[in-house]
């Protein structure tokens, strides 16, 4: 039996095909280019479901964030759980994307990994994190005796090391677009805001020519202006 995907299920597919293979493009291409700079590089891909965080989340990551107070809620209420929730696990989920990789961030690059999670409306395609070293290594006795109070199955599996890196670095959120389309409206007003605070988008456009032949093309742009954002990118 014929059968055909309907246009916007192609386009669907086509969107799917490509964030794959930019995937694969960032491994092989882009961080190893980026490592010439860069002491660690890694590439996160968030869940679907993950991100854009809720108002409430939002709101109590950024009260951390600015040392102020969130609500008191008594255990026998509902929301209890899920208060505890973004105010410890969020956070600590945060710091395990580094300590996986067997490095431990600086105060000011864990606060700007979790002030991303707090801007962010639409959900990006990955993120990236360049980091360097500092000079500094964080030893396991330390990050035992600092750590002492967390519940221990935050750390399950973990690899304990003699050491971890103290690291400093740079944050990029990930966004992919295939054959004509660009931005929407909606991820043009975020990303305008996340570039305001300091972040950078790296863009990449994928042109499908041949699903048959497996041929295809990818351009790779970093934006980190407002004025590069609002025009479509010039890629070569």
């Amino acid at each position: 039996m014929l059968y055909r995907f309907e246009p916007h299920e192609f386009n669907n597919i086509r969107g799917i095909i490509a964030e794959w293979l930019v995937r694969f493009y960032i491994n092989h291409v882009t961080i190893p280019k980026l490592k010439e700079n860069f002491d660690f590089v890694f590439m996160d891909v968030p869940r679907k479901d993950s991100i854009p965080l809720h108002h409430i989340e939002k709101r109590l990551l950024n009260e951390k964030l600015n040392g102020t107070c969130t609500p008191k809620v008594s255990k026998e209420d509902p929301l209890y759980i899920y208060f505890e929730n973004v105010r410890v696990h969020v956070p600590r989920g945060m710091l395990n994307k580094f300590l996986w990789r067997g490095v431990f961030p600086t105060p000011d690059l864990y606060e700007k990994t979790i002030k991303l999670l707090v801007l962010l409306d639409v959900t990006p395609d990955g993120i990236i994190y360049k980091l360097k070293r500092t000079g500094t290594d964080l030893s396991s006795f330390d990050f035992k005796k600092a750590f002492s109070r967390w519940d221990p199955k935050m750390f399950e599996g973990l690899i304990m090391r003699r050491s971890f890196p103290i690291v400093s670095g740079e944050i990029e959120v990930i966004e992919v677009k295939a054959n004509k389309s660009y931005f929407t409206y909606d991820e043009l007003m975020n990303y305008g805001e996340i570039i305001r605070n300091g972040y950078t988008i790296r863009y990449f456009k994928v042109n499908i020519i041949s699903l048959d032949k497996n041929e295809f093309e990818i351009y790779e742009k970093v934006i980190s202006s407002l004025d590069e954002l609002r025009k479509r990118p010039k890629i070569s």
